[in-house]
């Protein structure tokens, strides 16, 4: 259900993507210049992460570092890496063993303006958490950005950085079947969540997905979109976007 990353790796024009197999072996699969695909390769041992675990895959320009994120099978959430192309370096753990529960689901993004690298989960606490860098300097611990029990432990979320109003947007559905919304603008202090729907439109902890849409210029107006998509629990697709038109 969210057992595939994938991310395009600019120093190299590389397409990768990313899954853990029925091993629980992290493993990648790239091409080069629109050619072949190659792999798979296994970046981890075998047991390393439960079987189609959570990915988060994200490239840093400031190191032109690709960053893989995973949890493991101790409930840590844990960093792959590799500068340039070059061979792969970790894994890293980044948290505590049982920080969350096994196979919780993970995002990642960049956020350009500070040249920060942040990583979210859903603690055990149902706690929605930040980990994050600056630059390429050592990573801070985790902090809780919402209340305890505001979303199932380990659910779905996902994570955008909204160009327009130099935002970071975190999405995930919480204990009361709504979506919600956490975000930051310019690097100031988390807001308290927003709820984009009514109470109990969808399951708490449901797989949805968000995608910043750059301008399409028509004219003289110019048309920014942050669409969010999930399943209801009719099976009912929902899409949720806000639109910026001058």
């Amino acid at each position: 259900m969210r057992s595939v990353a994938a991310v395009y790796y600019p120093p190299d024009n590389q397409l990768e993507v990313f899954s853990v197999d029925k091993q629980g072996a992290l493993i990648v699969v790239w091409k080069e210049e629109n050619g072949n695909w190659q792999g798979p390769i296994s970046l981890t041992s075998l047991g390393f992460a439960p079987p189609n675990a959570s990915i988060a895959a994200v490239y840093n320009p400031s190191s032109q570092q690709l960053e893989v994120f995973v949890f493991d099978i101790s409930g840590a959430v844990n960093l792959l890496w590799k500068v340039q192309n070059e061979s792969w370096n970790g894994p890293m753990p980044l948290t505590t063993q049982g920080f969350a529960p096994i196979g919780a689901g993970v995002a990642a993004a960049y956020y350009p303006p500070f040249d920060q690298m942040e990583v979210f989960t859903i603690n055990t606490n149902g706690v929605l958490n930040v980990i994050w860098k600056e630059g390429n300097g050592n990573w801070n611990e985790p902090i809780g950005i919402t209340e305890l029990n505001f979303a199932p432990p380990g659910a779905e979320v996902k994570a955008i950085y909204y160009l327009l109003q130099e935002q970071l947007e975190v999405f995930f559905a919480g204990n009361y079947g709504a979506l919600h919304c956490v975000r930051k603008h310019f690097n100031t202090a988390w807001e308290k969540p927003t709820d984009l729907t009514e109470a109990w439109l969808v399951a708490g902890g449901t797989p949805l997905s968000a995608v910043f849409y750059p301008p399409s210029i028509s004219c003289l107006c110019s048309l920014w979109m942050l669409q969010v998509r999930c399943v209801a629990a009719g099976r009912n697709r929902i899409l949720i976007g806000k639109v910026l038109l001058f």
